[in-house]
């Protein structure tokens, strides 16, 4: 007798943990469900930021490339302003020889 009231129990703690198992499944597949309703409902937002930080950063490509060629004339300027400075040393004519009165025969 003692046997079959330990196997009575033992077979209600089976149905217990079923029922459990079962109850567990089902909120876990009800909050699935919510969380994917959740997620579908803000994608439509998600997708419109990517949109805006997409142009955002084709506005930033644009800016850093006006920069970038505003930098390189700027060098060039520079490099040039240079050049001319140098320039008019190099370009002066070299003194003409002078004729010596003194070897002239006459």
């Amino acid at each position: 007798m003692a046997q079959e009231g330990m196997l009575d129990l033992l077979l209600k703690t089976l149905e217990d943990i079923e029922k459990r198992r079962t109850e567990a499944k089902e909120r876990n597949r009800a909050d699935l469900n919510e969380f994917m309703a959740a997620v579908e409902a803000r994608l439509p937002q998600v997708e419109k930021r990517v949109g805006d930080l997409h142009s955002s950063l084709g506005d930033l490509s644009a800016k850093v490339e006006q920069l970038e060629s505003a930098m390189l004339r700027q060098a060039k300027a520079e490099k040039a302003v240079g050049d001319i400075k140098e320039e008019p040393t190099a370009a002066s004519p070299s003194p003409t020889p002078s004729i010596s009165r003194s070897t002239r025969r006459g």
